[in-house]
């Protein structure tokens, strides 16, 4: 289990956690309007398909539902930063190093974004 300090970070090595709560509440709002924009694709599928049966309204409610709870969680991780001291934090590499995505990894440390992309599975294009 990694520790969480107390301690100035004159390096700038260390992620203050509620910074990290508030990149993750930027993440999960671009993640909601993500499933928002599906959600309408999918509507906009069920309507084209008229009267012929398909189970499409039903995931269209599970995207629906999806979209709640990232706004929800954004909402969440919001909050608790606020509460969070402003000192309290941890390693970067710590709080990042499972992280398959290593731009979004760079955007929750609060780190410049790489210029390349594509690595460690990411895609080469903006899936969101």
């Amino acid at each position: 289990m990694t520790e969480l300090s107390w301690q100035p970070d004159p390096a700038g090595s260390n992620l203050h956690i509620n910074d990290a709560l508030r990149a993750l509440s930027e993440e999960l709002a671009q993640a909601q309007q993500a499933a928002l924009g599906v959600q309408d694709t999918i509507h906009e599928v069920v309507e084209a398909l008229g009267d012929k049966p398909c189970d499409a309204i039903f995931k269209l409610q599970r995207m629906d539902y999806l979209a709640q709870i990232l706004g929800d969680l954004s909402a969440f991780a919001d909050k608790l930063s606020a509460s969070v001291p402003g000192n309290l934090g941890m390693s970067k590499n710590d709080a990042t190093g499972d992280l398959h995505l290593k731009d979004l990894a760079h955007r929750l440390a609060g780190d410049p974004t790489p210029a390349e992309n594509g690595e460690d599975g990411e895609y080469f294009f903006d899936p969101l």
